[in-house]
């Protein structure tokens, strides 16, 4: 929508409902995890964490920004929509690549292989 902003638009496949959404940043996560454990803690069944991840995603939907219809409108998003924001935050999230493509000096093959990220990485035996 504007540079330098969290805030993106895409249209829906089925519905062509025209989203402004936004990344969830790691306050929205522990938010959600702290809803989610507030819910089970209370004795209710906790809500999808899915739909509970769209919810805080989407801003406004056709320039509509209450919540309350927002969330009604999450709530009976189509599957198929639902599945093509999912995948499109995915797909467009920022992180870090962990591939790489390595040429292999002695087989002189070129290929991709994933970067070894775990304990060791940090506290490597040598």
């Amino acid at each position: 929508v504007a540079d330098g902003t969290n805030l993106f638009e895409v249209t829906m496949p089925m519905t062509k409902a025209k989203l402004r959404f936004k990344f969830l940043t790691g306050q929205d996560e522990a938010d959600i995890m702290v809803a989610s454990e507030r819910k089970k803690k209370q004795g209710q069944k906790a809500s999808n964490l899915v739909t509970q991840r769209l919810r805080y995603a989407i801003t406004s939907v056709n320039g509509i920004t209450d919540r309350s219809k927002l969330d009604m409108f999450v709530r009976n998003l189509p599957a198929r929509d639902s599945l093509f924001m999912r995948n499109y935050l995915d797909k467009h999230e920022p992180g870090i690549e962990m591939k790489a493509w390595m040429d292999c000096p002695a087989c002189l093959e070129h290929s991709e292989v994933r970067l070894p990220l775990g304990a060791a990485f940090f506290w490597p035996d040598e």
